[in-house]
């Protein structure tokens, strides 16, 4: 030939990957062809461009054998070829096009290749087989095995990437289900992929975690470099290799191990079939399985890709025939070693190259134009895609489609095209992610196909069930376009119907929540709306019946205290009848402090029985009692502690309480006795010791009762805030009421000092009640959590004009909101709570503890004659400004005055008390200000009170409060107190029973306030006015004295602890009964 055929290979040579392998042995022949003039442009460039052809010289050939492939015509070449195998079926998306209409040939290694390539609609004539081969020269029979000289074991041999597609994973669980380690048998595993564009996805690991179990076979793993002579020494060096493959392009290492006449097992489908023929036996069979995805990796496809899928247990058949059949094993070796090694080796290889590159040159001397131009490639394959539609084949028409845009992005036939078929397909998300952009590329003159964009926005948006979107797409487009209005009036008649059904669902949903949290009010109140939407529901009707036949059995549980009116009795005599059966037995002083403790359990005018076992004799009667004190002090017999409970649960009324006392908390009967009262209908509520009339001796009861209303009490109550004083006392109040309350705190517990209270109430409400029927909270509403029962209470308040308009929707989801005055009343209402909903529930105080006669006054050494008190939380609200300036101006420190501040730092932790005190000093320009002492540390309830008790005249000007419960005790230990005349505290103060400041005006809450008190008003007190009064009660303390006694008889009863007992266990009973109604 006169002038050289010119050639250029691109493609990587200095890896190990298996296309460098096949570009070193096509290079090293070709170059040596003296029919061509052979180039290698390297292929490091990933991927490669149009422009990056080295080579100015013009080519004949460009042949592109790389990973990832070519996809755009190389410069300077006649013919472009690209060898690629593709092991995967449909082919990638992006190399539809190019592949198709631009690249001149695609070179393939095998025939299965080739169907992968057809089936993705690449024309079959395009695509020209090029099978490779081994050589012949490293890879035979007589290579001399340098591996396992002296390991007699059967030896499995794999070679290539520890990867899924190689089916690696498939080996390892047959290979570990089929053998143990009692097996004479190792698999060596040869990993290719360590160092290749396999890295990070191979399956080392996975080894090294078989090889860690117990009783697993033998691996030998290697992941070094080996040479191509290393690598034959180690197929001689292995009885069988196994390629259990999913995909190939051809699999040179079956090629290379059968050159060797080391037998392998594969599957029955793809190259292995073409390399050793459809009658070899070591075979596995194998089927092919589609993907539910259309990717491959990062690599979308033009259809649904598939693999081979070998099957498991057949494998593990193979391999077990193979470990017990070496002789069989070197005769298939012997026999297809000669075939292999004569058909597919690198000259032949060579030699198919040249004859067909040989032929396409003379072709060529006479040239024809098969190029296509951008329009006959979109013509071409629409009309493929209207075929597809016309056939319903729209996962195809779709694979066509998104090449198509891969190629040309911004054709807006294809995208609008495309939209459509992802609605047909039910994919709207991606419609709507190419019609968005059209709405704004394409010009609003084309009135149609922009009122189309539109009409199909609208259809995507209505079918996501975004129905703002959808009205506002619809809009646009019937107003370019009123045929339009069509698909707006189907569509939106279409969301009325799925809205009501979602309507429905939703509803059902969330009475399903309050069905679980026990909030069977709120339960039911979705449910029926549930049912307007979804009709003829069983399951909904089914659960209205459920919470009714839960409320009825409630009911029955609980008909004789629903029956009856408990705090009935009190109305009649203000004594407990105690009932002694032994009128010569004494049991417990009633001037002993156990005894007085014991009473607070019961209501007076209830009858109780005292009841000493071992000496009286009990008899049922038509008689029922209020409750029983059982005094053990002896050994009783079994039958007489059950004969006993079974008395106390006919004879004692429901809500009613047992108390079983000794004075010996070891003896056996006394501990049967409350082992057995705990089981059943009985409920324990506490363990407590207490002093008999000898200091050495400590006795213990136990308290049990049966039944009562179940209330679920979340407050809190270890912190030092006015919420958890309150609760205290409201559940000290509580205590004798046929209840059964379980505390959830909502504060934790702290190391600090605690009160007697404290530690009594501790013991008696610690239990979380089952279904209670109540579900009360007392916090700032923002912290209030969904109710958890039929009936929520509301326990709040707040300090301004208004309440956070946030609390409004909380509250008025409650059965009843209890505030603790007519000012909270008007708040609440004009802020937007229901009315209905609100109920006055005043704060209660101990009128024996809070008493100064019987309190010692707690030592304050520096303090002078006459002794102001303030008690507060630092807050700006608090008014302590206004305090402090109006103190420092109205005295000095010649005056005979004391101003103590005890205060807290709950809200304002960091707060710098000392220099703000200096400031106020500072600007009242008092060159000798009055002394003040500060209070600054943590103190129980009772050295609070023994604080009052030490000072003359308590005083706050508060900004506003929503109770006021330092003004409160004040008044309950006969201390004079000057506060604000405004806000919650007038519940109980008024001008004959307090000082009261004037109000200037009502000014908004400052900025430094947290935000929830935004657009707020409170009271600015009367500096002035605060300034005589001061003075007033210092000059005239005798007055001042009568106006405190004036104010503890204004608080008693009314705010007792009992009286407040009662009303809030009124308002439990009303309005259990009134839910049962």
């Amino acid at each position: 030939m006169k002038n050289r055929i010119k050639l250029t290979l691109e493609g990587l040579v200095s890896e190990e990957n298996s296309l460098a392998i096949v570009n070193k042995n096509i290079m090293s022949r070709l170059e040596k062809n003296n029919q061509f003039k052979f180039a290698m442009q390297d292929g490091s460039q990933l991927p490669p461009s149009s422009s990056d052809v080295s080579n100015t010289i013009h080519q004949d050939f460009f042949i592109s054998h790389h990973w990832p492939p070519r996809l755009s015509k190389p410069s300077n070449t006649n013919y472009w070829i690209s060898f690629i195998p593709w092991e995967f079926g449909a082919i990638p998306t992006s190399w539809y096009i190019p592949m198709k209409y631009e690249v001149d040939e695609i070179w393939v290694y095998s025939h299965y290749n080739k169907e992968c390539y057809s089936k993705s609609g690449i024309p079959e004539e395009k695509i020209n087989v090029i099978p490779l081969g081994v050589d012949e020269s490293v890879y035979h029979p007589n290579v001399e095995p340098a591996y396992f000289e002296e390991d007699d074991r059967f030896r499995f041999l794999y070679v290539g990437g520890t990867i899924s597609r190689k089916g690696f994973d498939l080996l390892l669980e047959a290979y570990t289900e089929e053998f143990t380690s009692d097996d004479a048998v190792c698999l060596v595993i040869k990993d290719n992929g360590t160092e290749t564009h396999y890295k990070g996805i191979t399956l080392e690991q996975r080894v090294d975690e078989i090889t860690s179990r117990p009783n697993a076979p033998a691996i030998v793993y290697m992941n070094e470099h080996l040479s191509t002579n290393q690598l034959a020494s180690l197929y001689t060096s292995c009885h069988c290799s196994v390629f259990p493959y999913r995909g190939e392009g051809f699999c040179l290492p079956i090629a290379e191990s059968m050159a060797c006449a080391t037998p392998v097992i594969a599957p029955n489908l793809g190259p292995a079939v073409e390399i050793l023929g459809e009658e070899y036996p070591l075979f596995i069979e194998s089927t092919t399985k589609t993907h539910e995805i259309r990717k491959v990796s990062h690599l979308e496809t033009i259809d649904f890709p598939w693999w081979i899928e070998p099957n498991r247990q057949d494998l593990k058949k193979k391999m077990r025939y193979a470990y017990e059949n070496k002789k069989e094993l070197v005769k298939i070796g012997e026999k297809y070693s000669v075939k292999v090694t004569s058909t597919y080796n690198w000259n032949k290889t060579i030699d198919t190259i040249s004859e067909h590159l040989l032929t396409k040159y003379k072709q060529l001397e006479h040239p024809t134009n098969h190029s296509f131009s951008a329009t006959d490639v979109i013509s071409t394959e629409l009309t493929l895609i209207n075929g597809d539609i016309n056939n319903n084949q729209y996962e195809h028409a779709l694979g066509k489609l998104k090449a198509l845009l891969s190629r040309f992005p911004n054709n807006n036939t294809i995208r609008l095209l495309t939209a459509q078929i992802f609605i047909m397909v039910e994919n709207y998300l991606d419609a709507i992610n190419l019609l968005v952009p059209l709405t704004k590329e394409i010009e609003s003159g084309e009135t149609f196909q922009y009122a189309q964009i539109w009409n199909l926005l609208a259809i995507c948006y209505s079918n996501i069930q975004s129905w703002s979107l959808a009205i506002d797409a619809f809009n646009k487009a019937t107003k370019l376009n009123k045929e339009m209005n069509i698909y707006k009036i189907s569509y939106l008649n279409s969301a009325i119907h799925s809205l009501s059904l979602l309507l429905g669902h939703i509803h059902n949903e969330i009475g399903d929540a309050y069905y679980d949290l026990n909030n069977d009010t709120s339960a039911k109140k979705m449910y029926l709306l549930a049912r307007e939407y979804e009709h003829n529901t069983p399951s909904l009707t089914n659960r209205i019946e459920e919470i009714q036949k839960k409320k009825e059995l409630t009911k029955q549980k609980l008909k004789p205290l629903l029956e009856t009116s408990v705090d009935k009795q009190t109305q009649e005599t203000n004594t407990i009848c105690w009932d002694h059966s032994n009128s010569e037995v004494k049991y417990l002083k009633e001037s002993s402090s156990a005894f007085k403790q014991l009473k607070t359990l019961f209501l007076p005018g209830q009858k109780i029985k005292i009841v000493a076992p071992a000496i009286d004799r009990i008899t049922t009667s038509s008689k029922n009692w209020d409750g029983a004190l059982i005094y053990i002090d002896s050994n009783l017999e079994t039958n007489h502690i059950i004969n006993l409970k079974k008395w106390c649960t006919k004879q004692i009324n429901l809500g009613c309480k047992v108390i079983i006392f000794t004075n010996n908390p070891k003896n056996e009967t006394y501990r049967k006795c409350c082992s057995l009262f705990s089981y059943g209908e009985w409920c324990e509520l506490n363990k407590i010791d207490f002093l008999i009339d000898d200091p050495d001796i400590i006795g213990e009861y136990t308290v049990f009762q049966r039944g009562g209303y179940k209330i679920l009490w979340n407050s809190p109550y270890y912190n030092h805030s006015g919420y958890a004083t309150e609760q205290k006392h409201f559940l000290q109040s509580l205590s004798p009421y046929p209840l059964l309350i379980g505390l959830d705190a909502i504060d934790a517990p702290t190391e600090s000092k605690r009160s007697s209270l404290d530690v009594k109430l501790s013991t008696w409400f610690h239990t979380k009640e089952e279904n209670p029927i109540i579900h009360y909270q007392a916090a700032p509403a923002h912290l209030f959590t969904l109710p958890r029962a039929p009936i929520s209470i509301g326990r709040t308040m707040f300090e301004t004009d208004r309440i956070p308009q946030e609390w409004v929707k909380k509250l008025n989801e409650l059965s009843e909101i209890w505030v603790p005055s007519k000012f909270n009343i008007e708040t609440f209402h004009h802020s937007g709570v229901d009315r209905n909903k609100l109920q006055i529930m005043p704060g209660a105080i101990d009128e024996a503890k809070f008493n100064r006669h019987h309190v010692k006054p707690y030592s304050i050494p520096t303090s002078r004659t006459f002794t102001f008190l303030s008690v507060f939380d630092w807050s700006i609200r608090k008014g302590w400004d206004i305090l402090l300036k109006s103190y420092i101006e109205s005295f000095t420190d010649e005056d005979d005055v004391t101003l103590v501040i005890k205060l807290s730092r709950i809200n304002e932790p960091t707060a710098k008390v000392e220099q703000l005190i200096n400031e106020i000093k500072q600007e009242s320009n008092c060159k000798n200000p009055p002394h003040i002492l500060l209070i600054d540390k943590e103190m129980t309830e009772d050295e609070i009170i023994q604080l009052y008790c030490a000072c003359d005249v308590f005083v706050l000007p508060t900004r506003g409060e929503g109770w006021g419960r330092p003004f409160m005790e004040a008044m309950a230990l006969e201390i004079p107190v000057i506060a604000t005349n405004w806000s919650g505290h007038l519940e109980f103060m008024n001008e004959t029973n307090s000082y009261l400041i004037e109000v200037e005006k009502l000014i908004p809450v400052p900025s430094s306030m947290p935000p929830h008190f935004l657009n707020h008003l409170w009271a600015q007190p009367s500096l002035e006015h605060l300034k005589v009064l001061m003075k007033k009660v210092v000059k005239d303390p005798i007055a001042a004295k009568q106006t405190a006694k004036k104010a503890r008889s204004d608080l008693f009863p009314r705010y007792s602890i009992e009286e407040v007992g009662k009303k809030i266990y009124r308002r439990f009973d009303y309005l259990v009964k009134n839910y049962f109604q």
